[in-house]
């Protein structure tokens, strides 16, 4: 049932695209500080097919397949040659059985992409392009007897994909690919062993460009006066205060199990909010803040 609403929320997008004209790809006419970068947002149906190795219970067995529709937020930078985007899964679909008794819940969590176009993005063209990506990976068994054991590793994967724009829609066809996918977990509390996560990873999806800032460069000529006015009266630098969701990973897990509690799970990273305070000063053009 979730399956067949994110297929008719992705159709509902691509039909809206196919209908409105759209404007010029303006981002890209001129290279102007506000055309620097456009803001998109988007869904995309992630697609990890049945592979890997587990070991579980003495049988070694792959992974099961998995669908994970999720929503894209991210920007166009320097007028059509990089893209960055998180992706953050929306839910997980596919089976989760290892047994009659057992269960496993294998998540790949949102990620930070980086995504470079040789040739520009632009608008009726296909245009190739290949990235990096930041994720965690959490895997979680469960069994009626044993009880459950959950593990979270960070991750960096390699991207390749294609995309098509037009009328300010994008979609965009991708495959993800992990050169490191061995990882420790333990099958019982004292008995480690080497496991294979899925390697490779398929998604399809479409995004929608939005305008925030080009109707400020329609007024550049108009307040230039001003600008320079209270430029030089030291006026239109300006404080600001901000809240935003921030994540930090250890690159080295502390050293605080010993021998009898091995098969403990380190922690591998905490997410908080975080508040910033800073002032911006015009003419430099340089934002100082502390969060």
């Amino acid at each position: 049932m979730k399956l067949q609403l994110f297929k008719g929320l992705t159709f509902s997008f691509l039909l809206m695209g196919a209908l409105n004209p759209g404007l010029g790809q303006v981002y890209q006419e001129a290279k102007t500080q506000h055309r620097f970068a456009q803001t998109y947002l988007g869904l995309n149906t992630q697609i990890m097919p049945s592979s890997g190795e587990l070991l579980w219970k003495g049988e070694r067995r792959p992974f099961p397949a998995l669908y994970s529709p999720r929503l894209t937020i991210g920007g166009m930078h320097f007028w059509g040659k990089v893209d960055f985007n998180i992706n953050v899964p929306l839910t997980f679909l596919g089976n989760h059985q290892l047994d009659e008794t057992s269960e496993i819940d294998f998540r790949p969590g949102a990620d930070l992409s980086a995504r470079y176009y040789p040739w520009r993005m632009e608008y009726g063209k296909v245009r190739p392009y290949a990235g990096i990506s930041l994720n965690d990976m959490i895997l979680e068994i469960s069994d009626e007897a044993m009880g459950y054991r959950q593990e979270l590793w960070v991750t960096t994967s390699l991207l390749g994909g294609l995309s098509y724009a037009r009328n300010d829609w994008q979609v965009n066809a991708e495959v993800m690919w992990m050169p490191q996918t061995d990882r420790e977990f333990y099958a019982d509390q004292l008995t480690p062993y080497t496991m294979q996560l899925p390697s490779t990873y398929f998604s399809v999806g479409v995004v929608k460009y939005f305008e925030g800032t080009l109707h400020e460069e329609e007024r550049i000529e108009e307040s230039s006066a001003l600008e320079a006015k209270l430029t030089k009266e030291r006026k239109i630098n300006t404080f600001s205060i901000g809240i935003a969701p921030s994540g930090s990973y250890f690159l080295r897990a502390p050293n605080y199990s010993d021998a009898a509690r091995q098969s403990i799970a380190r922690h591998k990273g905490t997410f908080n909010w975080e508040f910033g305070l800073g002032y911006l000063f015009h003419k430099p053009g340089i934002h100082v803040g502390l969060a």
